[in-house]
């Protein structure tokens, strides 16, 4: 079977994935940015561990956040796909839905919706959806919890953000030798590190893990704080550690890839990752594999990997103490 998947760009947690998937069809991959646009990763590594066809389509414009792209009959022309897979209720996939109404080729759309993104959508991706629904074939979205809520008429599958934890074993093994040298560096023997890792934005709410560490620290004196990620809120951020008077005892790497992200990983005492908006959440994949108590908001799609206090934990974002509780459970 040939499959050709539009796809934004090719981001370090999609490489299994998508490798999976080449392993059972004849898979064409077609990229519409060189990189991921919020964060910087090296192509050139990710693409070279792929076992797919890739080719980009980066002729055309963004609006809106909306990617509208020349060419994509051209792509579809070129491969002859059975099947297409098209991700999110873009621009892209409109074109597909309607081009599939007299088009022989299935068309599947991948999202990572989650009930409280269709809660609360805005009225522009609420028209897309319910147009693009009501043209395609079939729907992949990341939990049971999702699909139990949409209501789709079509065929439905539920694929996780999957991540060989082989792969991930690997990378921590390679790891070790940079995480002695942070360890020494940081003068971090004997500490308990709490990390978080992530794009430096108002959805992930460092703010909250700011304001919780300040209190914990308060009770436990041996504490650090790593904070490994950058974005629009770096500044906020760090500004906001000074005024809660933790800055001395918080790390900011910035953004790092390969054996310095995993290094982490392995020294890490707790990550928390307390977004109010998460449909995933591949950082919680790779911490649990690292063998890492992971505690997240209720809000994350991969809170379902979490077993309440013995793997991690979950919280209510809403809720004010209940992050700083959870910090002080496996401190």
């Amino acid at each position: 079977m040939r499959v050709l998947i539009f796809h934004p760009a090719m981001a370090p947690y999609r490489v299994d994935l998508f490798n999976r998937l080449a392993a059972r069809v004849d898979l064409r991959l077609v990229f519409l940015h060189k990189n991921v646009q919020y964060q910087k990763y090296d192509q050139d590594a990710l693409l070279n561990r792929l076992t797919a066809k890739v080719s980009f389509l980066t002729s055309g414009f963004t609006l809106m956040g909306r990617d509208f792209r020349f060419g994509i009959g051209r792509h579809i022309r070129a491969n002859s796909p059975d099947a297409i897979v098209t991700h999110e209720f873009s621009a892209v996939s409109i074109w597909l839905a309607i081009r599939s109404l007299v088009a022989p080729q299935s068309v599947v759309v991948w999202t990572a919706d989650s009930v409280d993104v269709i809660k609360s959508e805005a009225l522009l991706r609420k028209a897309a959806r319910w147009l693009v629904l009501r043209c395609v074939d079939g729907l992949i979205v990341y939990t049971q919890e999702t699909s139990d809520y949409y209501g789709f008429d079509g065929t439905i599958g539920v694929c996780p953000n999957m991540q060989s934890e082989v792969e991930i074993r690997q990378k921590l093994d390679a790891a070790t030798g940079q995480a002695a040298a942070n360890i020494d560096r940081y003068a971090l023997r004997g500490r308990k590190v709490i990390l978080f890792v992530g794009r430096l934005v108002a959805a992930k709410r460092v703010d909250k893990l700011l304001r919780a560490f300040a209190a914990v620290r308060k009770k436990y004196s041996k504490v650090t704080l790593v904070i490994v990620g950058e974005g629009p809120q770096d500044s906020e951020i760090k500004r906001l550690a000074q005024e809660l008077d933790i800055h001395s005892l918080a790390i900011f790497t910035g953004h790092i890839e390969g054996a310095d992200l995993f290094s982490w990983y392995c020294i890490g005492s707790v990550l928390v990752l307390p977004s109010d908006w998460e449909p995933w959440g591949a950082v919680v994949n790779e911490s649990l594999v690292a063998g890492m108590p992971t505690i997240v908001s209720s809000r994350v799609g991969a809170s379902q990997l979490i077993d309440h206090r013995r793997n991690g934990s979950i919280f209510d974002i809403e809720a004010n103490d209940k992050l700083q509780d959870e910090l002080e459970y496996w401190l």
